[in-house]
């Protein structure tokens, strides 16, 4: 089944995934803007603003049916320990960006294991530098450590874990999205001459010499996850009895 005329539930990123996992439009929807929880609640150093006590997402009306819910990929509806935190919000297991903020970079410090942080990458990666200046060479913006692989294997082994039982697995994949930093053997599947022209870093996210073939790259990568997903179904034999729902957020921003 295919949904061809539709509208996203929100132009931006929170308040979207709060439509999505709430099932609410904007107008009763509790979150409606990309608000940094920071700014309304002090004791947070990073995440959006949370969803209540109260609310529901439909992971927690899963859960409390008896599958086993996981969530790999980009949250962005709540700090860990705050009323939004996604163990809280009916994932048995969150793996990934808390906060839709870092995920602007792809190899990050650390990610989210539940309440636990997890080390990637030694030498860090901003998605937004300051004053780029030049053709920036793509080797100067990648670490040790490319988080999207990462939450991928993990979303693998959850589904391998639960395979034998109800389970609902969402996965909130953060290609494409600047900043632009896919591999480089996925950039290298496109041709040189699509990018007559460098992206220098405007919008305040890191430059790119092949921003179009970067852009390519990423949804290359994301075709791929997915296909590993449908292949992890076919192989333990559950993809007949399986319900796949793909839908998109928001789109993208300076596309």
């Amino acid at each position: 089944m295919r949904f061809t005329q539709h509208y996203s539930g929100a132009p931006v990123c929170a308040p979207s995934r709060c439509v999505l996992m709430t099932g609410k439009h904007t107008g009763h929807a509790e979150i409606r803007g990309n608000l940094p929880a920071p700014k309304h609640f002090p004791e947070f150093n990073e995440g959006q603003y949370p969803l209540s006590a109260q609310a529901l997402t439909l992971a927690s009306h899963i859960r409390q049916a008896g599958y086993a819910t996981g969530a790999f990929g980009k949250w962005g509806l709540g700090p860990v320990g705050s009323t939004g935190d996604p163990n809280t919000k009916g994932f048995d297991l969150f793996f990934g960006y808390n906060c839709q903020s870092i995920a602007h970079s792809y190899y990050p410090a650390t990610l989210w294991r539940n309440r636990e942080k997890i080390p990637l990458n030694a030498r860090p990666i901003s998605g937004h530098p300051k004053d780029p200046i030049g053709d920036e060479p793509a080797e100067r913006w990648r670490a040790e450590n490319y988080a999207p692989y990462r939450m991928i294997d993990e979303a693998e082994t959850f589904l391998k874990e639960h395979a034998d039982q109800p389970f609902f697995l969402y996965l909130p994949f953060i290609e494409p999205h600047v900043a632009m930093h896919p591999p480089q053997d996925s950039i290298d599947l496109f041709p040189k001459e699509w990018d007559p022209q460098p992206y220098r870093g405007g919008n305040g996210y890191t430059p790119h010499p092949r921003p179009r073939a970067a852009y390519a790259a990423m949804i290359h990568d994301l075709d791929s996850y997915v296909g590993r997903i449908l292949n992890a179904l076919d192989r333990h034999g559950i993809a007949d009895r399986t319900l796949v729902v793909f839908s998109s957020d928001n789109g993208t921003t300076h596309a």
